[in-house]
């Protein structure tokens, strides 16, 4: 376990690192503030030493559309997703992966969005280095 706290869970497993989303909602924006620092310390650190897929399990995380808490959760995932070789996320629903993918292209970052557990890992583990 490289992190784990009330909302991210943070595991190397092997050929790819997993970053799950619980469901607990950020009660301030100095929650999510404080928890996002921790996650890019741990997230840097983790691709600096050995860069690996990134697998970004989102299908328990609650939807949350206000404007000061999506400005600022898309400060920190850039800073998250920042640095790893491949960035694949799962969600759970069709629209969930229509707003991740909106995110993602907002934020120029290329990845596979995927409604499929068995098909997120298959892709993380096929990642080879050029």
């Amino acid at each position: 376990m490289l992190h784990e706290s009330g909302y991210y869970r943070l595991t190397d497993e092997g050929e790819f690192r997993r970053l799950v989303r619980t469901s607990a909602h950020f009660p301030t924006l100095g929650a999510l503030q404080l928890e996002s620092e921790t996650m890019s310390r741990r997230l840097r650190a983790a691709a600096d030493a050995v860069p690996k897929p990134l697998l970004v399990d989102l299908r328990m995380a609650r939807g949350r559309s206000d404007a000061e808490f999506e400005a600022a959760m898309g400060v920190w995932r850039r800073r998250f997703l920042a640095g790893h070789p491949l960035l694949v996320s799962l969600v759970g629903t069709v629209v969930g992966k229509m707003h991740v993918e909106r995110h993602l292209a907002d934020d120029g970052i290329d990845g596979p969005v995927l409604l499929d557990l068995v098909e997120a890992e298959s892709v993380a583990r096929g990642w080879r280095p050029s």
